[in-house]
C-alpha cells in the first residue's frame, strides 16, 4: 500500500502556472539579453563608421599637406609631372638643365640609378654603374672637360659581383 505523507498537493493547474512563470522568466532574460546585444552591436557600428570617417578624414589632410609641400618643393609627381616641367623650362630650373647637360656628357657603357640635386648648394650627386673601370674614368673625365661643372668628385666606387663597377659622383655646378 503507498502512502501519501506529504501535506502539499501538488495541483496540476499550479504546476503548469509554475512552469509557466519560470518559461516567461526565461524568454524575458533571453529578449532583455537579445536587446542589449542588438543595441552593443549599433553602438559598435557607430563607433567603428565614426572612427572609419575620422580615419579618411585624416588621410585627406595628410595626404593634401603631402602634395602642398611636394609642390612647395618642386617635387615632380605622377599627376602633375607635366605641369610642373613646363615651369621648370620656362625658369631655366637649374635641375632640368643639368639634366640635359648630364645625358649630353653621359659616356657609353655608363649608366645612372639615383640623381639628386641640390639647387641651394649648386650640387648633383649622382650613382651609377659603369661596365669597367676605364668607361668610369672616361666619365670623371668627360664630366671634368664639359666647363659646366665647377669640380667632379668620385665619392666612391666599389666592384660589383657582375665585374661592374658601382660609383657615387659629386658634381659642383659652376
Amino acid at each position: 500500500m503507498n502512502m501519501n505523507l506529504s501535506t502539499e498537493q501538488k495541483d496540476p493547474v499550479i504546476q503548469r502556472e509554475a512552469a509557466t512563470a519560470w518559461g516567461l522568466k526565461i524568454v524575458t532574460l533571453v529578449f532583455i539579453l537579445t536587446v542589449m546585444a542588438t543595441g552593443g552591436a549599433i553602438l559598435w557600428k557607430n563607433s567603428l563608421q565614426g572612427k572609419v570617417a575620422a580615419a579618411d578624414d585624416e588621410y585627406k589632410a595628410s595626404y593634401d599637406r603631402l602634395i602642398q609641400k611636394e609642390r612647395s618643393k618642386d617635387i615632380v609627381d605622377f599627376q602633375n609631372r607635366i605641369e610642373l616641367s613646363k615651369v621648370m623650362i620656362n625658369e631655366k630650373n637649374i635641375a632640368f638643365d643639368s639634366l640635359q647637360l648630364i645625358e649630353k656628357h653621359l659616356v657609353p657603357g655608363a649608366y645612372l640609378n639615383v640623381y639628386k640635386n641640390d639647387k641651394h648648394k649648386k650640387t648633383i650627386s649622382l650613382s651609377g654603374v659603369a661596365e669597367n673601370y676605364e668607361v668610369l674614368a672616361k666619365q670623371t673625365l668627360s664630366f671634368k672637360q664639359s666647363g659646366i661643372f665647377s669640380s667632379v668628385d668620385v665619392s666612391g666606387s666599389k666592384l660589383s659581383p657582375d665585374g661592374r663597377y658601382e660609383f657615387s659622383m659629386e658634381l659642383k655646378i659652376q
